[in-house]
């Protein structure tokens, strides 16, 4: 928001409106860039040097509305808390704080008191081409390719590609050896010495 384009806040107010659920964790995360926004009373700082002053406002009345708790307070560039953490249940936050970065802004890193939710996938078959008897789909794909040429020309485009996709899924399915993938929902990059550290 490094312009303060009033789209955007009313783009992201529609957003938050859209996912709004009762007793769901939201969480929102940026650069807001709206140092004269005072967080502790969700008011306008009382300064005449204001730039975007309806923007900054549009900012506050955005937290108002969408019943958001801004729970970051330390400064993130230049002594101005302008990168904001925005949550809707702020008991569930431990603490956030600001950390030295690689830009001109410092890191925010915001601790909450939450467990992650898996998605369970339901399990998918995955086909071995590797090992898939390559002379024998050949052969089937001659005998399909005969019987497309074959049909009459009365037969619409339509009707001739859904007999050509059943054939051509038919003859892997028939051709090419599968076997049933069951995702995990433990995720293989954290080993043991990283768990032990969290």
């Amino acid at each position: 928001m490094a312009k303060r384009n009033p789209k955007d806040l009313d783009q992201l107010k529609l957003a938050i409106d859209s996912t709004n659920t009762k007793n769901k964790q939201h969480i929102l995360c940026g650069d807001f860039n709206c140092p004269d926004v005072d967080l502790n009373n969700l008011s306008l700082k009382n300064a005449s040097n204001f730039q975007d002053k309806p923007i900054q406002q549009q900012r506050v009345d955005l937290s108002i509305e969408t019943n958001l708790t801004q729970v970051h307070d330390q400064p993130t560039r230049q002594g101005n808390i302008l990168d904001l953490v925005f949550v809707s249940i702020p008991s569930l936050v431990k603490s956030s704080v600001s950390v030295p970065g690689i830009s001109d802004h410092d890191i925010v890193v915001t601790d909450f008191d939450i467990k992650p939710v898996y998605s369970s996938n339901k399990p998918r078959k995955i086909y071995l081409f590797n090992k898939a008897n390559w002379e024998k789909i050949k052969e089937e794909c001659t005998l399909i390719s005969g019987s497309i040429l074959s049909l009459p020309l009365t037969v619409d485009i339509e009707e001739m590609w859904n007999l050509f996709k059943t054939k051509i899924l038919n003859c892997i399915e028939n051709k090419v050896p599968s076997r049933m993938f069951k995702s995990k929902n433990t995720l293989h990059w954290i080993n043991h010495k990283i768990k032990s550290t969290l």
